[in-house]
């Protein structure tokens, strides 16, 4: 019986893993950067929620992705005032 070719398998291998770095990489520095990391749409839903955000704003990864913005930090009886104060904001970049 004849040995199975090892071929390249260590070559793919390091390439692969090279590249698994790569993709990993900037989702490891969003995760490990001491500042808070938030990611959200255009409209205010989070997309992305770091360790530091959570210990910055007490809301934990699964209690704050999905959720918009304005009900996690806008006070309920000021609510009404966030539009003018985004829109305000867009005109002042």
């Amino acid at each position: 019986m004849d040995k199975p070719k090892q071929g390249n398998f260590g070559a793919q291998f390091t390439k692969l893993a090279k590249e698994s770095n790569k993709l990993d990489f900037p989702r490891q520095l969003l995760e490990e950067t001491p500042d808070a990391v938030i990611a959200f749409t255009p409209d205010g839903k989070v997309l992305h929620w770091n360790r530091a955000a959570q210990v910055t704003f007490g809301f934990t990864r699964n209690e704050a992705v999905g959720q918009l913005l304005v009900e996690l930090f806008v006070p309920p009886d000021r609510v009404d005032e966030e539009p003018r104060i985004q829109c305000d904001a867009r005109f002042q970049m």
